[in-house]
């Protein structure tokens, strides 16, 4: 059953019950891929877990590549929790040269959809790709 079936069977209930409108869904729908054009989400929503072998935790792009094999990887992982700001010049010096912040499997910043499996996040990518890449350089600071 794909996303908007279940978003589909389950809305009419979560109505009945939800009568402050406070009950949380993420409308993620349907869209339950990787953007294939960029990932960026890694820097505005890092995650942080256990190194998948012990020891150190991790600064991980996301959370959705665990749903491939159910398990942390480190190709998935930007660096140690102890070298934030490293990953963070990094991804900013990368950008600058290359047009991407980091890359998974060598896919130097594209085909996101070869190199994960599942992602959650392909509206936020979109979105931050868009302000990243296509908006004219004096709109990009819109914040």
């Amino acid at each position: 059953m794909n996303k908007t079936e279940i978003q589909n069977k389950w809305r009419p209930v979560i109505e009945e019950i939800d009568s402050l409108s406070k009950f949380f869904i993420k409308d993620i729908w349907d869209a339950t891929r990787p953007f294939e054009e960029g990932c960026y989400v890694g820097l505005t929503r890092p995650y942080i877990a256990p190194h998948p072998d012990g020891g150190d935790y991790q600064v991980y792009m996301c959370t959705s590549h665990v749903l491939e094999d159910r398990t942390y990887k480190l190709e998935f992982s930007l660096g140690s929790i102890d070298n934030v700001v490293e990953i963070w010049d990094n991804a900013n010096l990368k950008y600058s040269m290359n047009g991407y912040p980091y890359e998974v499997r060598d896919n130097k910043g594209k085909c996101w959809d070869k190199a994960c499996g599942t992602c959650l996040y392909y509206n936020n990518n979109r979105l931050l790709h868009t302000v990243a890449q296509r908006m004219d350089l004096d709109d990009r600071n819109f914040a």
